[in-house]
């Protein structure tokens, strides 16, 4: 399944680009030019392509406003100002999955997506567990308190 993908690039030749190769490969694009609108389409989102110098904004200010959010969705680090040594020491602390380098090639840009979206993949589970957990634990709490009789007319009612 071909998750729904946020592209975040201020420059709309690029932007263009980058959805054209995604939407060809039957990806979900939406797309944003600045922190504000990415803010707004990135909960939906289940990978975020991310330029890091968007005019006079910054990935960075992105990233930090996101994640303090609270959300953990899989972000690719685009750039062609900034080098990936430097972009991975810089936004560690935002644990960006992977870094893609300006100009890149269409067969690369998909490849990193696809493998985010196994990331995605993987959280939704993940959460989806512990979902399960959160409430198995409620049960036995509810539980906790009846005796073994209570407990089996229940489990046949």
């Amino acid at each position: 399944m071909n998750r729904k993908v946020l592209v975040v690039e201020d420059d709309p030749a690029v932007r263009k680009a980058v959805s054209f190769i995604l939407e060809g490969n039957r990806h979900l694009v939406m797309t944003a030019a600045n922190v504000r609108d990415a803010m707004l389409l990135a909960p939906e989102a289940d990978v975020i392509l991310l330029d890091l110098k968007l005019g006079s904004e910054s990935g960075d200010q992105f990233l930090q406003e996101f994640r303090s959010q609270g959300y953990y969705t899989p972000v690719i680090v685009l750039s062609g100002v900034f080098p990936r040594s430097d972009a991975e020491v810089r936004l560690k602390k935002y644990k960006i999955v992977d870094f893609i380098e300006k100009p890149f090639k269409a067969k690369d840009l998909l490849e990193k997506v696809e493998s985010a979206e196994k990331v995605a993949g993987t959280m939704e589970s993940t959460c989806e567990a512990a979902d399960r957990f959160v409430a198995a634990t409620q049960n036995l709490r509810l539980l906790a308190g009846k005796s073994i009789t209570e407990i089996g007319h229940r489990v046949q009612g």
